[in-house]
């Protein structure tokens, strides 16, 4: 097997661009010594340990995941500020699906970095996960604070100073692998259903923006698109229809939906439940649009079984227009038309989060944009 280069990993990434039609580029740095084979720096760098990652002891599956996970983390950086409100490892594993690699979890990702670091460095400063005086996380505590650190070939030992729910007792020596099976704990995503389809939009915004309608304009325009039908516990409203807008069941129909793991996305608003069942998405053919009206929050949960979906926020002009919006429907009290405007204000600064976001002054405008950004992902 030829070694890794700077060079083989940006053509590695350019096949992913390319399968994927994304614009992963990262500013790749060579470091000749590190405590990790890869990792993110600033945002845009990928700092790569030559040494370190091209390790006869590293397997080619722990080196393809690490590729695959950072690539996933500057994918889903859409702000290039370092947060991301999707876990990578979700786009990551479904990766691995699609391009028929192995998936590794982060456990045995973790562990073969482990064994490797130890064969290569005999410093406290590289040759440890831990470094001294960092504060780890045991359950929802802040429980140890490392205050040293001692390397052997055979094995790390690690003396933390208890704090937090634990302060005050006896200072405590653990081995490095016992002190991350207590403090590191990583989602397993070896079973988790994820699907690459690219043909997938979610629509967001608040209640009131004009979300629908903007799509029912959309579908004039573009007959072919298709929308899913969305289950809800809420009474239907005057204009809407069973099975064409919702799917109108009881509270206790939708638990049941719940526990048999038949929704992709589940919330709760305004004291009723909203959820996109995955047979809704899997009858739709893949090489149409489709398109999923859902919670601004539902989102994030859509995205952790089809990552790579493109998302919309719809916006209205002003609170004052989505106030008088709300209003015009006629079918809510005073206090749920203020809880409405309180939840849009929070969500409204969720929007940053989207692909694109679009302003619905006029649902045939608003439309019109949205076929644009439809056009130019089928090209």
């Amino acid at each position: 097997m030829s070694k890794w280069t700077v060079e083989r990993i940006k053509a590695f990434y350019s096949q992913l661009n390319e399968r994927y039609g994304l614009n992963v580029n990262p500013n790749i740095i060579v470091q000749e010594k590190y405590k990790y084979p890869m990792c993110r720096r600033d945002f845009n760098n990928l700092v790569f340990v030559p040494e370190f990652f091209n390790h006869e002891h590293l397997s080619e599956d722990t080196r393809r995941m690490l590729l695959l996970c950072f690539y996933s983390c500057f994918h889903l950086d859409k702000n290039k500020d370092g947060y991301l409100d999707i876990n990578p490892g979700f786009l990551a594993k479904g990766m691995c699906d699609d391009l028929g690699y192995k998936y590794v979890s982060d456990s045995e990702l973790q562990a073969n970095e482990r064994r490797v670091r130890r064969m290569l460095y005999d410093d406290v400063e590289n040759g440890c996960y831990f470094s001294i005086g960092h504060q780890l996380r045991e359950s929802a505590f802040s429980s140890y604070e490392v205050v040293d650190i001692s390397v052997t070939p055979a094995e790390v030992l690690v003396k933390v100073k208890p704090i937090g729910c634990h302060l005050g007792e006896p200072e405590k020596t653990f081995t490095e692998e016992e002190l991350f099976e207590r403090c590191c704990n990583f989602f397993d995503f070896e079973n988790y259903k994820i699907d690459m389809r690219r043909n997938l939009y979610i629509i967001s915004g608040p209640s009131g923006a004009g979300k629908n309608e903007v799509f029912n304009q959309l579908k004039k325009q573009c007959p072919e698109i298709n929308k899913t039908v969305s289950v809800t516990t809420r009474k239907p409203r005057s204009n809407e229809k069973e099975g064409v807008d919702y799917y109108f069941v009881s509270k206790e129909e939708f638990y049941d939906y719940q526990m048999d793991s038949s929704l992709v996305e589940n919330e709760l608003f305004d004291c009723n439940y909203y959820g996109t069942f995955f047979s809704e998405v899997e009858r739709h053919p893949t090489d149409k649009p489709l398109f999923l009206i859902v919670d601004v929050r539902g989102r994030r949960n859509v995205l952790t079984h089809y990552p790579m979906a493109k998302t919309i926020f719809i916006e209205p002009p002003s609170i004052e227009e989505l106030e008088k919006r709300i209003r015009s429907r006629g079918e809510n009290t005073e206090d749920e038309i203020e809880h409405r405007l309180t939840v849009a204000v929070d969500e409204i600064k969720q929007k940053t989060q989207f692909d694109y976001v679009l302003i619905n002054g006029n649902a045939q405008d608003c439309a019109r944009q949205l076929n644009n950004i439809i056009s130019k992902k089928l090209r």
